[in-house]
């Protein structure tokens, strides 16, 4: 049975975008990976800074393959986006509206929404499955095997000394679309993301022992959601800056943290050449302070 004229204008408003990404309709869907269950093995021998920087780039070059597949399905889409604070929602723009604002559907409009709705529909259930099989790639020690090399046990010229990522020798974040992660990860995104959360640590003080983090605890000790807000924020700062910064993306990293949080050196104190200098403090300086305490359950958190 067809679905009624209310039916297919309450379908159609509960997929519209309230973050208002583009000037047109468009449509949301939640693209937000839960619990994504890393093998254990994986764990222990990658490290939470590299898997969290691998699982951001696959799902990027994943979501642009998804956008450029619905497109050639579905005609009516014209630009993309990702939306929400935590980029959780992929947003489509609409070539042609089906919703002018509060005014019902007119019944000659009525099929053309309805097949809008089923395009919708379909959609929303494409995503859901690409977001499980996501999940169960990455649940594989395969998977990882492949986009980390040499870095698992079992394999031969493993090296438990080695602690750093491949990378590509071609890759350039200066090649990505904005407000995306970077898509490509190398050694120096490694070396930047390592040297802003080790700076996080020896410059930071447990309170109770009067020393240094780093003293008794190491990134491991760092809670998810800590983690997640700490490279979420050195992302966007080398997303923003990285024509300033050049190839000195392990001493931005230092800087970096070093800036945003007020301390005796950073971007500002000679070693930066102007103007650069004075783009990376101000840069810095809009992420905010961010203080590190020890919880409860052992683990360090942000306030």
């Amino acid at each position: 049975m067809a679905r009624s004229r209310l039916e297919v204008e309450e379908g159609l408003r509960r997929y519209l975008d309230p973050h208002d990404t583009f000037r047109e309709e468009a449509y949301q869907f939640d693209i937000k990976m839960r619990r994504i269950d890393i093998p254990p093995r994986v764990q222990e021998h990658v490290g939470d800074i590299t898997i969290n920087a691998t699982v951001e780039a696959v799902m990027e070059s994943r979501l642009s393959a998804f956008v450029e597949g619905m497109k050639a399905r579905y005609d009516w889409i014209g630009n993309w986006a990702v939306a929400g604070r935590s980029s959780g929602w992929l947003v489509l723009e609409s070539h042609d509206a089906m919703l002018d604002q509060d005014a019902e559907l007119q019944p000659e409009d009525l099929p053309e929404a309805r097949r809008r709705l089923r395009n919708l529909d379909e959609i929303d259930w494409h995503v859901r499955e690409s977001k499980r099989e996501l999940k169960r790639e990455l649940g594989a020690v395969e998977f990882w095997r492949t986009a980390v090399p040499g870095r698992l046990p079992g394999r031969k010229g493993w090296d438990p000394r080695d602690t750093k990522m491949s990378g590509r020798k071609d890759w350039d974040p200066r090649k990505r679309r904005p407000g995306m992660i970077i898509p490509q990860i190398g050694e120096q995104i490694t070396d930047y993301l390592d040297a802003y959360l080790e700076a996080a640590l020896w410059s930071e003080t447990d309170p109770e022992t009067e020393e240094p983090l780093d003293k008794n605890y190491t990134t491991q000790d760092i809670a998810p959601d800590t983690m997640e807000k700490l490279i979420s924020d050195a992302f966007d700062f080398m997303e923003k800056n990285y024509e300033d910064v050049g190839d000195r993306l392990k001493q931005a990293g230092h800087d970096f943290w070093l800036t945003r949080n007020g301390h005796g050196a950073g971007f500002w104190d000679g070693d930066w050449p102007e103007p650069e200098a004075s783009r990376l403090t101000r840069s810095s300086k809009e992420f905010g302070e961010v203080t590190l305490v020890v919880g409860d359950d052992g683990k360090i958190h942000a306030l």
